[in-house]
């Protein structure tokens, strides 16, 4: 289940008229995705770039200031220097040094049962007349297009390293008749374009297929591979696929910017353990002591291999408590949405027994190159996140503790996930995740898919079943009229819906006890 992009604080975004130059971006509800798109901006305006990564230290207005000076600084005196450095070529038969987190989805990818888990599967539907050919030939320039949609992987041996190559053809794009269909054949047929391995040797890493349902019914199914793509490239695709829709349908060359190559981006290359456990020791500092699993309310133990079947529950906050965690939240710090939940699901999972210090992990955008906005790729790294709920905090201290953390994991956000399990987890098996079984993600606005044409709609149809890399995911999204709303996703080996359900109603219950009174202590209330 992928958490997408949006703001990510509570509550509305800030008056410009009430910010400062020490005004905190992360104090004022920013997060990873929102800081590449308002980085993206300020080179546009300003014609200057700063990574993430370079802004991290130096989250506020004046900080970005003295940033933007210095790029500009930089570029000037790049110019003056008699040789540029030459950009990476992008030749079909050239091998390139897979990314760290590629690494890593590569050697989970020999594993048979944890393929579907790293797919990435979107369903529209779209309304009214919408010309199944045209939206193919879309699809089919778009995923023709960009390099990391061509990718092959292979492990070299000699450099015991993972590379790949952008050589492969795209698979095509096919249309059926599916107005006939019994929706049992329907369900079937999506579930498997949705979640069926894909050879990361030989095959295409995107695949796509459209389903004509009626006259005024078309189902777009799309599928990528998470070694080459994250949450931003697929709506990058989408709104790629819109415009090359609109354009074909009125005889119109499609004007889309030019293709990134992934390797210019991706921090690529072999490095050595000394080197990784250098560049982690203060967040190996941080996390050093906090236990590596979750005592989770599980139905059914934990099998050998694990299993990533899953499916989805969601709860809405009421409009009051959702209103007061906004105004809690803004009072201890400026708290994000992200970091409250992230206290109300350690909350709930504490009172359910004796454990007061968790590791949960969750997304960082990692698109820290200046064309990174425009990039298909895979960028994302997995961070973790400890909350400390020892020694009785009250809620307000647990934000503030939480709020913490955070900073942590994000000053070390380059930091490779594998990294920390070598280090933290090196008895792990394969019967759950690393470190942690838990991911938490907050996002803003529920926003769908764009509309290809006037008169025509565009919606996001759920995925059943679902696959998780984790045994429960948590997603909080703010969205419109002032909701507040929870999904809940979860792996249908280890709970049952009730259990499931009661856990969810805990982390509601949570946000009750917090918006009523900061001042208490969160375990003053034992949830039944």
């Amino acid at each position: 289940m992928t958490a997408l992009g949006g703001r990510g604080g509570l509550g509305p975004a800030p008056d410009a008229g009430t910010l400062t130059a020490d005004s905190d971006f992360f104090a004022l509800g920013g997060h990873s995705l929102l800081a590449v798109t308002m980085l993206a901006e300020a080179k546009r305006r300003h014609g200057a770039a700063v990574s993430p990564r370079a802004f991290l230290p130096h989250p506020t207005v004046a900080g970005l200031a003295l940033l933007l000076t210095e790029a500009r600084a930089a570029a000037r005196a790049a110019e003056a220097a008699p040789e540029a450095a030459e950009p990476v070529a992008a030749a079909d038969d050239e091998a390139y040094p897979a990314s760290p987190v590629q690494q890593r989805f590569w050697f989970l990818d020999r594993l048979p049962s944890l393929r579907s888990a790293y797919l990435i599967p979107t369903l529209v539907e779209y309304g009214g007349a919408v010309d199944p050919d045209v939206l193919r030939r879309a699809v089919d320039l778009v995923l023709g297009r960009h390099p990391a949609l061509s990718s092959v992987f292979c492990l070299d041996r000699r450099k015991r390293h993972v590379c790949y190559y952008t050589s492969c053809p795209p698979a095509p794009v096919t249309v059926s008749d599916a107005a006939d269909w019994h929706p049992d054949i329907l369900r079937s047929r999506l579930s498997h374009l949705c979640w069926a391995p894909v050879d990361l040797g030989k095959e295409a890493p995107a695949r796509a297929e459209i389903l004509t349902l009626g006259p005024d019914r078309t189902v777009l199914a799309l599928v990528v591979h998470h070694i080459v793509a994250d949450g931003w490239s697929r709506d990058l695709l989408l709104a790629e696929i819109g415009t090359a829709y609109r354009a074909l349908a009125s005889g119109a060359e499609p004007l889309l910017p030019e293709p990134v190559h992934p390797a210019r981006l991706a921090p690529t290359g072999p490095t050595t353990p000394a080197r990784e456990a250098e560049r982690a020791a203060a967040l190996l500092d941080h996390l050093r002591g906090a236990p590596n699993d979750i005592a989770l309310p599980h139905d059914w133990p934990r099998t050998e291999l694990q299993s990533t079947e899953a499916t989805l529950l969601t709860a809405r906050l009421p409009a009051g408590t959702a209103a007061r965690l906004r105004a809690v939240a803004a009072d201890v710090n400026g708290c994000t949405l992200f970091m409250t939940t992230a206290a109300l699901l350690a909350v709930a999972l504490a009172r359910r027994g004796d454990q007061r210090d968790f590791l949960f992990a969750f997304p960082w955008a990692g698109r820290e190159a200046p064309d990174a906005t425009e990039a298909i790729g895979m960028f994302v790294n997995t961070l973790i996140l400890r909350i400390d709920l020892r020694g009785e905090p009250t809620w307000r201290e647990l934000l503030g503790r939480v709020k913490e953390s955070c900073s942590v994991s994000y000053r070390h956000a380059d930091v490779a996930l594998d990294v920390l399990a070598n280090e933290l987890h090196s008895d792990r098996d394969l019967s759950r995740p690393a470190l942690t079984p838990v991911f938490l993600s907050a996002q803003s606005g529920d926003t769908g898919p764009a509309a290809p044409a006037d008169g025509t709609t565009a919606r996001f149809l759920p995925l059943e079943p679902l696959h998780l890399k984790y045994e429960l995911e948590l997603v909080a999204t703010e969205a419109a009229g002032d909701r507040l709303d929870l999904a809940l996703a979860y792996a249908v080996h280890l709970f049952t819906r009730d259990t499931a359900q009661a856990l969810l109603t805990d982390v509601v219950a949570a946000a009750e006890d917090l918006a009523a009174d900061p001042d208490s202590h969160p375990f003053t209330r034992s949830t039944p």
